[in-house]
């Protein structure tokens, strides 16, 4: 009978972490806010270390958690919610950062340089017309 109500203990206990750590994490997210500086008259998303960094330890104690076999099982739909949602979240804003950093880059050639705006008159309409839809 004792070691029965050990693993029952054990169990609960494990569960009862993996719980914790999903409020916890819901909690982070409930609070993440995108913030935007201006940049050109234009707005860019502020820094966002804090926001990658919480993703990237959430998105490790996900995996943990999945790691757990049986003492995850009752929670394996959220955690797998909360799996996909952080990844979409990973990849929108690490390919929206490759897209502000090469308008950035863009958008000091064309906008800023007279010279190479005539130099390059075909490439700088393209860019106007991409840069317009944009802002």
């Amino acid at each position: 009978m004792k070691p029965e109500v050990e693993e029952i203990v054990d169990i609960a206990q494990k569960e009862f972490k993996i719980d914790k750590k999903l409020k916890i994490i819901e909690s982070n997210w409930a609070k993440q806010i995108f913030t935007f500086d201006t940049y050109k008259e234009n707005y860019i998303f502020a820094a966002l270390d804090d926001m990658m960094e919480i993703l990237d330890a959430n998105s490790l104690d996900l995996m943990g958690m999945k790691a757990q076999g049986k003492y995850v099982e009752f929670f394996i739909s959220i955690v797998e919610d909360w799996r996909e949602k952080l990844g979409r979240v990973d990849v929108v804003v690490n390919e929206w950062l490759k897209v502000q950093k090469n308008w950035r880059i863009l958008v000091n050639i064309f906008v800023g340089s007279e010279d190479i705006r005539q130099q390059l008159p075909e490439d700088t309409k393209v860019f106007e017309t991409v840069h317009g839809e944009f802002t």
